[in-house]
């Protein structure tokens, strides 16, 4: 996706001029755009990289709204989990 483009451009721009904070933001929007396309391992390392970023300016805020996150995605995780454990057991009674 193109914002993924753009906000990883953003991210960068802001490392190099050292805004923590506008990095966290870039990162978590590139982890929410991944979840949203359904790609949980990429969305979970961005999530955890914003908090990380975040929690070094003591920001509340940002870490709070990518916590949030967090749990989606780990929520969505184990829901594809489930279903594949699920899949496994049938295959393994079905031979």
């Amino acid at each position: 996706a193109k914002a993924i483009d753009y906000y990883s451009k953003a991210a960068v721009i802001s490392q190099k001029i050292d805004d923590l904070q506008s990095e966290a933001v870039w990162l978590g929007s590139i982890g929410g755009i991944y979840f949203e396309m359904g790609n949980y391992p990429e969305a979970l390392k961005y999530t955890l990289n914003a908090i990380a970023i975040a929690e070094k300016t003591n920001n509340t805020r940002i870490i709070a709204f990518n916590s949030s996150v967090l749990g989606d995605i780990y929520f969505e995780m184990a829901k594809e989990n489930k279903a594949r454990e699920k899949e496994f057991f049938e295959k393994s009674i079905t031979n």
